[in-house]
């Protein structure tokens, strides 16, 4: 059948409308499938790359280094040298000798620089001497703030206080101590301190005596009543003056400058001599014996005695345990030869003896009582013959020391009445009880707590006689028994134990009534 151009017509028109509508879905499905792929790019996101770590820095102590550097210079009176260690520049020395009057005074100067690359230095000085009653130093400095490749000048004086009358009976020499200490500072933290001078004051006590640092006097006490000092935890010291004179030290005389061996052996001799009244021509000695005596080799057992005979010399004295050494909390009730003891010891009142302890381990524990610049150990025997001395020259009789020490001292043989109510006692050393007590059995032995009655005090000392015996650093020549211990106790009569009597047992030994008291100088 043939179509008309009219049906033709129609028929290309319709055909060509339906072409653009189809171009049109063609070209929506294109768009949409282009939008979906831009989606899909947006899908993947950023990459950041991270590294993790630690940066440390290290102190190089070559990073500050403060020295003295160049010549010292010397002025002033008498005879000064000074110098500067070429291997430590920290360390230099200053010898002085030719000073005879009042105010003469020796000088010298230290140029101190700090040799840093970039730190700055902040100094702090201090000045000592050994005997403040002839001699003074001073150490002033023109800066006290050093910044990095700065110096400044350093002036040590030492001046004469007194003028001497007789080299023989005065102590004429002095230790010199002068102490630079520099902090490192960052730039622009330093104090920016300007000139500073410091002059040697050695504490003393309101008697005069020497005050070991850290130390302060006890109230109401005095070089007549027993002058009493305390350590920070309230571990109290009587001093014992033993007089610096030439009838106490006829051979050894009053100017010993430079301790030899010969010089100390000549103090030592003297002390014998003065406390000859409590020795009564014994053989035991001030020496070492064996390293299982005292837990000392022989070297460190001179060293100790050389150091406690130069402190009583240029001293005047010592101090010693106001208290038996007691322990706080629960009391010792066995001991062991081989194992050393845990318990704490303190010199305070109404305190536990601190019993049960061989004379090494009471050494041991003694020595740890005190650091720094002084010492503290169990008493030499002529130390404990000092104490006894000292209670003579206060009105002991000699009698009460020497012959019988009952009356105040905690013997078998004393019927006491404890009013302390702060006391504590254990009948034959065992079961502890709280308060006061009166002994009315001369055959029972009742030991007590440190300082329990003032009964059993001389000059502000307690239980220097009886409550338990007291090891010491002497010896005897007995090879089974060497080890001495001084003073009697609970279980013995104060007629044949009095404070002056020594014995001796084996190294091992331990007991209830067996403990010890610490000696500072």
């Amino acid at each position: 059948m043939q179509l008309s151009k009219a049906s033709l017509w129609q028929k290309w028109k319709r055909r060509r409308k339906n072409m653009r509508r189809n171009t049109k879905i063609v070209g929506g499905i294109l768009l949409v499938a282009i939008l979906l792929v831009a989606v899909g790019y947006a899908a993947i996101t950023n990459v950041t790359l991270n590294i993790k770590g630690t940066a440390k820095s290290e102190g190089n102590p070559d990073n500050f280094k403060v020295e003295l550097i160049g010549e010292p210079q010397t002025s002033g009176d008498g005879t000064t040298t000074a110098t500067i260690d070429n291997q430590d520049k920290t360390q230099g020395t200053m010898n002085v000798s030719g000073l005879n009057a009042k105010g003469q005074t020796a000088i010298a100067t230290y140029t101190v620089k700090n040799q840093s690359v970039d730190l700055s230095a902040d100094l702090t000085a201090k000045a000592t001497s050994t005997n403040d009653e002839y001699f003074e130093v001073q150490c002033s400095l023109d800066k006290t703030t050093l910044k990095a490749q700065e110096e400044t000048t350093m002036t040590v004086k030492v001046k004469l206080l007194k003028t001497p009358i007789d080299e023989t009976k005065e102590n004429l020499s002095t230790e010199i101590g002068v102490n630079v200490d520099a902090e490192p500072k960052q730039p622009g933290e330093e104090i920016n301190g300007g000139a500073t001078t410091v002059t040697s004051q050695k504490p003393k006590t309101t008697g005069g005596t020497y005050l070991p640092d850290g130390f302060t006097q006890v109230e109401g006490t005095t070089l007549e009543n027993g002058l009493t000092i305390q350590d920070s935890t309230g571990n109290q010291y009587v001093w014992i003056e033993v007089p610096k004179t030439s009838e106490v030290y006829p051979t050894a005389g009053l100017n010993i400058k430079d301790f030899t061996t010969e010089e100390y052996t000549a103090i030592e001799t003297d002390l014998h001599t003065y406390t000859n009244d409590y020795r009564n021509g014994t053989s035991y000695k001030d020496e070492y014996y064996s390293d299982a005596t005292t837990g000392l080799t022989s070297g460190e057992y001179t060293a100790l005695k050389q150091k406690m005979l130069k402190s009583v010399y240029q001293n005047g004295g010592f101090y010693v345990g106001k208290y038996e050494t007691g322990i706080e909390g629960t009391p010792k009730t066995s001991g062991s030869s081989t194992t050393e003891p845990e318990e704490i010891p303190v010199i305070k009142q109404n305190a536990y003896p601190y019993n049960y302890v061989t004379c090494s381990q009471a050494q041991t524990l003694a020595s740890k009582m005190e650091s720094g610049k002084y010492t503290s150990s169990l008493m030499f025997g002529v130390q404990w013959d000092l104490v006894l001395k000292y209670l003579e020259t206060k009105g002991t009789a000699q009698a009460d020391l020497k012959t019988n020490s009952t009356n105040w001292g905690n013997y078998r043989n004393n019927l006491w009445e404890i009013t302390n109510e702060n006391s504590k006692y254990a009948p034959n050393g065992s079961g502890w009880t709280n308060g006061a007590y009166g002994k009315k059995d001369s055959s029972k032995d009742v030991l007590l707590s440190t300082g329990a009655s003032e009964t059993f005090s001389k000059q502000g000392i307690y239980d220097i006689a009886g409550n338990v015996w007291e090891w010491t650093l002497e010896y005897t020549s007995y090879a089974s028994n060497p080890c001495a211990y001084r003073g009697g106790s609970c279980s013995n009569s104060g007629g044949n134990y009095p404070a002056r009597c020594r014995t001796n047992y084996t190294t091992g030994h331990f007991y209830y009534d067996i403990g010890f008291r610490v000696a500072l100088y």
